[in-house]
Parts: C-alpha cells; sequence; structure tokens
C-alpha cells in the first residue's frame, strides 16, 4: 500500500533529526512526506533540510503561524496546510509528531493493518523514558486509543469523517466520528514508538481543564457524559480543581453558545457510544 506523512514540528532541534532517520529507513518507503516547519527558531528547519536533501519524495514546508498556542489547534491547522500540499496518491495518510522514533517496519505493519475489512485508524504504543531509563507505556488505561502522535488514517476514513478538527479533542473526535461512519480502530501493541520529549506543559492544568470542558461541550458529549468522563479524569488524577475546571469550560461553552464540532447526529451517536462503553466497563467490574 501507499502512504503519506505529514509532519508538524516547531523548535524540536534534537529530535527531529533522530525522527527523520527512523523515517527515511522505513521498510516500507512512503510516496511523500510533508514537513511543516510552524515558526521554528532553533535551527530546526536547516536540520531537517540537511537530512532530507538526498531524498526527492520530502519536502518542508513553512507555516508563519500567528495564533496563541491551544492544544490541538496549532498543530491540526499546521497539519492541515501539509495535507493540502500532497501531491501524490495514497491509500493512507499519516500525522506524526516530529519527536518520536519509529521502529524500522513500522509502516509496513501499519500497511498490513489496513488491509483488513473497514480499518479506518491504525497506530502502535507510544513509550516514554522514566528517570531510571527505562520505557514505560504511556496512558497505560487507554490501550484502544491511538495517541494523537503517531496516527495513520485510510483514505476512505479521512474523507469521511471530514478530516482533522483544529481543536482541542481532534484525536478523541476522529475515532468517534470514525465509528460513525463503519470504520474500525486498530492498535497494534507490538509496535513500540519511543516518544523522546515529555508531552507538553505550556498550559497549567486549570487552563487545560477549562479547554477539555468546552472541548466535551463542542463534542455534544452533553452535561451527563461530560460529568461521567470527568470523574473518569478525577479517579486517575485525584484533582478535585481539575475537575472542577472540567466543568466550568463546559459550563462557559454553553452559555457562549459555542460551536459544535459534529453534527446532531453524529453528537447522538456519540452519547450513544460513550453510554454504551461506560454500561461495558460497569458490568465488567460488578
Amino acid at each position: 500500500m501507499k502512504y503519506s506523512v505529514v509532519v508538524a514540528f516547531k523548535d524540536e532541534i534534537g529530535y527531529i533529526e533522530k525522527m527523520l532517520e527512523t523515517l527515511i529507513n522505513q521498510s516500507l518507503a512512503p510516496q511523500e512526506v510533508i514537513l511543516v516547519n510552524d515558526s521554528s527558531s532553533d535551527g530546526s528547519e536547516k536540520a531537517a533540510q540537511e537530512i532530507i536533501k538526498d531524498h526527492k519524495n520530502f519536502r518542508v514546508i513553512n507555516n508563519i503561524s500567528i495564533d496563541s498556542y491551544e492544544p490541538g489547534k496549532k498543530i491540526v491547522k499546521s497539519f492541515l496546510l501539509g495535507y493540502e500540499s500532497l501531491k501524490k496518491e495514497y491509500d493512507f495518510i499519516v500525522k506524526l509528531d516530529a519527536d518520536i522514533l519509529l521502529p524500522l517496519n513500522y509502516f509496513k505493519k501499519i500497511s498490513n493493518a489496513f488491509k483488513k475489512e473497514n480499518i479506518g485508524i491504525v497506530g502502535g504504543y507510544l513509550y516514554q523514558k522514566n528517570k531510571n531509563g527505562k520505557w514505560f507505556l504511556e496512558h497505560a488505561m487507554d490501550k484502544n486509543h491511538v495517541r494523537g502522535a503517531i496516527k495513520a488514517y485510510s483514505k476512505d476514513c479521512y474523507k469521511s469523517i471530514g478530516g482533522l478538527k483544529p481543536t482541542m479533542g481532534w484525536d478523541s473526535v476522529d475515532e468517534l466520528l470514525a465509528f460513525y461512519n463503519g470504520f474500525k480502530v486498530k492498535t497494534l501493541p507490538n509496535l513500540k514508538v519511543k516518544h523522546l520529549r515529555i508531552p507538553n506543559k505550556r498550559f497549567s492544568n486549570n487552563k487545560k481543564a477549562i479547554l477539555q470542558g468546552k472541548a466535551f461541550y463542542r463534542m455534544r458529549y452533553g452535561f451527563f457524559i461530560s460529568i461521567l468522563a470527568s470523574l473518569k479524569i478525577l479517579f486517575q488524577t485525584f484533582n478535585f480543581i481539575f475537575f472542577f475546571n472540567v466543568i466550568l469550560g463546559y459550563i462557559i461553552s454553553m452559555l457562549n453558545k459555542e460551536k459544535y464540532i459534529v453534527s446532531i447526529d453524529e453528537g447522538f451517536f456519540i452519547r450513544k457510544y460513550r453510554i454504551s462503553n461506560i454500561r461495558s466497563k460497569l458490568s465488567k467490574n460488578i
């Protein structure tokens, strides 16, 4: 199968070089790789250009970004810019972060997974290094979710979900919309991807929580499911302030009548799907 890759990056010197080496040396080579430089100031663009200079299927484009940083929004906007720059046909499209290391058979295995019926989104598992130098699984409690740093979409699935949404929660709503459109999400535990950088800490927990609540509203979770989703976060973090700020974010969006990112029918499906998952988990614990 043929695939193309979009990598959005900003100030990733020391990381993007390593990522590109693992991408260049894949056993199944990409058709096209678009590297979107989002106004880097640390030499990342120059480093990337040097590494890809002998690879005609790799290109760097520049995005002059004026948006303030917001989780999900900027990265997806940069991805969409890269996506619009693709020139070659592909069977699946990949969104990668610039601070990862891929196993060299990664896309061969991803390609094989897409050959099964109705597979829409595929990815391996992300691992982080602890203080003792050992690699551990990120977000081990959510093993059926493909992390945003390593998402691959079949061409049909990507078009069916209407592309990626430039907002916090994009990497949840994409999977929910894939389910809505009859596609399956597949994680491959044996494909271990190393995440070299600790996830972004630019936002305070309070602001991140408010944005999370806003995302719940815009995905049409409804207040009840948003409460349950917030309780899940509370049980994982034991952070009551975070919990209340998620609810606050939801209420702020509701009062401001912010624009939804899914249709009424999609929202109905999402709520039904979430309730079904909650019931399934509760029945297993009884």
